[in-house]
């Protein structure tokens, strides 16, 4: 009876120690795989670092990126505004330009009209009716201007029938070639600016230009 009791207990021993070999076994693969876990873990946190990281970075160059688009949109946008009233000024100078430029043909054509009336009324050259003009009458002169107007006068009634009003005639001839001289002279000089300016301004352009485009 003890025996077989004896017996029993020690297979009942056996049993659980192969069991308890059993369980520490299945402890330390389990163990391991904890481990293995925790390394994993570690690797993927690390991983995940990196990730936020990068995510960060994307995010910081994505702002960075859309704020000097912006930018970049806002510079372009003035810089069509500024070709605009460029291209505005420079169409209304050509148009100033083309106006003085007719009205400096005119002037041209009304001074040649006088140099032809001088030749064909008096037979004079614009250098000789020059020479033969009087000194502009002054506070400090007029009175011998009168006296010298009365004695060609009489002069001139002298002759005969004569054209008493040449004289008159031609200082008046005179000072209108006088002042489209001048006129002359002054739209030569704006002419000359203007082409200036639309030169200027169509290499401004094109400057402005080729850096949009680069």
């Amino acid at each position: 009876m003890l025996s077989q009791m004896l017996k029993t207990a020690e297979e009942r021993t056996a049993e659980v120690e192969r069991t308890r070999e059993a369980h520490r076994v299945t402890i330390r693969d389990a163990e391991e795989k904890i481990k293995d876990r925790k390394d994993e873990i570690a690797g993927l946190a690390a991983q995940t670092e990196k990730l936020h990281t990068a995510l960060t970075e994307a995010e910081k160059q994505k702002a960075e990126n859309a704020e000097r688009s912006l930018s970049l949109e806002q510079k372009l946008s003035e810089l069509r505004v500024k070709i605009r009233n460029t291209v505005d000024k420079r169409d209304l100078l050509y148009r100033t330009y083309t106006k003085m430029e007719s009205e400096y043909n005119s002037v041209r054509e009304h001074h040649a009209k006088l140099i032809a009336f001088l030749w064909d009324e008096y037979e004079l050259t614009y250098t000789e009716a020059s020479a033969r003009a009087t000194a502009k009458i002054t506070a400090e002169n007029r009175t011998d201007a009168v006296a010298a107007q009365n004695r060609y006068k009489n002069q001139i009634r002298a002759l005969g029938s004569v054209n008493v009003n040449a004289i008159e005639e031609y200082k008046e001839v005179k000072k209108q070639f006088d002042e489209l001289s001048a006129q002359i002279d002054d739209l030569k000089k704006s002419k000359e600016s203007l082409v200036s300016i639309i030169a200027s301004l169509e290499t401004t352009m094109c400057n402005d230009f080729k850096t949009t485009l680069e």
